[in-house]
C-alpha cells in the first residue's frame, strides 16, 4: 500500500510540475485532459484483456484484473463526483468477477461521467476544501490524486497484461 502511495504522490507531483510548465494551462484543463488521455488508454487496456482472465491476480497482487477495472470505475464516481460539486450517481453493484462487456462499460461510464462532472470545473475554488469519504482535502490536491491514480493504475493494467502475455501498444503516460 505504502508504495502505490509513493507512485501516486509521485505522479502528483509530476502532474504539478507539467502544470507549472504551461503558464496558460489551468488546473482545471490539466484534468479534463487527463480524463480523456487517461480514460482512453485505461478503457484500451480493459478491452485487451481477454475475458478468461479477469480474474487474474499476480502474486504480488491480490486485487483481480475485474477487480482493478471495477475499483478505477468507483474512484472516478467519487473523486469526480466531489471535484465536479455534483451527485455521484448511484450504479448496481457489479463484481469483478461478473461479465467482462458489463465492467468494461461500468469503466467507460465512469470516463464518461467525470468529463461531466468536470465540463464545468474552472480554478476559481482550487482551494476549496472536500470532504472525500473520510478525508478532508483542497479540490487541487483532490485533482492530482485522481489524476495520479489513474497513471498507477494504467501501469498495473499494463503489468497484469503483460504477465498474461498481452501485447499491445498503450499511450505512455
Amino acid at each position: 500500500m505504502y508504495t502505490l502511495f509513493r507512485k501516486t504522490a509521485g505522479a502528483a507531483v509530476m502532474s504539478a510540475l507539467f502544470l507549472s510548465g504551461q503558464a496558460q494551462a489551468t488546473v482545471a484543463e490539466f484534468i479534463r485532459s487527463q480524463t480523456a488521455a487517461q480514460g482512453h488508454a485505461i478503457v484500451d487496456a480493459a478491452r485487451a484483456m481477454p475475458a478468461d482472465r479477469y480474474g487474474f491476480a499476480p502474486e504480488t497482487d491480490p486485487m483481480t484484473f475485474g477487480e482493478l477495472v471495477l475499483h478505477v470505475a468507483v474512484g472516478n464516481y467519487l473523486f469526480c463526483s466531489h471535484i465536479g460539486g455534483i451527485a455521484e450517481p448511484t450504479v448496481s453493484e457489479l463484481a469483478g468477477s461478473g461479465p467482462k462487456d458489463a465492467i468494461v462499460k461500468r469503466l467507460q461510464d465512469s470516463f464518461d461521467f467525470c468529463t461531466r462532472a468536470l465540463a464545468s470545473l474552472n480554478d476559481a475554488k482550487m482551494a476549496e476544501v472536500l470532504n472525500i469519504g473520510v478525508v478532508k482535502t483542497p479540490r487541487s490536491m483532490a485533482i492530482l490524486t485522481l489524476s495520479g491514480s489513474w497513471i498507477t493504475h494504467l501501469s498495473m493494467a499494463r503489468d497484469y497484461l503483460s504477465q498474461n502475455g498481452q501485447k499491445i501498444a498503450l499511450p505512455a503516460h
